[in-house]
């Protein structure tokens, strides 16, 4: 009779602490599958970062190549303006030989029509004195 009497004592004893637990632990749910689509998530969050990173250093590296074409369209636009300075030099130094030259083609003429006026008045000279010769 011990012996049944120390069953049911173990018995009860079991019962009542597996209805603690079951009472303790009954709250908590199996959270496998949610567990598993954070982790999925989390992962398609990682990826997503990298991509947005990788594409970061795209748009990074197209603005570094941007500033680079735009410094040198800077450099070209100065040369531009440079050459068109210097034509504009050249241009004015142009005319002014072009003037310089009209000018002293106006001074050749003056020269040359004053020679024209002294030959024509040599020779009327030297024709009167053929006649007061004669």
């Amino acid at each position: 009779m011990e012996n049944k009497t120390h069953f049911i004592i173990c018995c009860f004893i079991v019962l009542v602490i597996a209805t603690f637990g079951w009472f303790l632990f009954r709250d908590i749910y199996n959270n496998g599958n949610s567990a598993n689509d954070v982790r999925t998530e989390l992962n398609n969050v990682g990826e997503q970062q990298r991509d947005a990173e990788n594409h970061i250093d795209t748009v990074t590296r197209g603005l570094d190549d941007s500033i680079g074409t735009v410094g040198d369209i800077e450099r070209t636009n100065s040369d531009a303006i440079n050459t068109t300075n210097n034509i504009t030099e050249s241009n004015n130094n142009v005319k002014t030989a072009i003037d310089s030259a009209q000018n002293r083609i106006g001074s050749g003429q003056t020269v040359i029509d004053d020679s024209q006026r002294r030959i024509e008045e040599s020779q009327r000279i030297l024709r009167e004195v053929r006649e007061g010769t004669k």
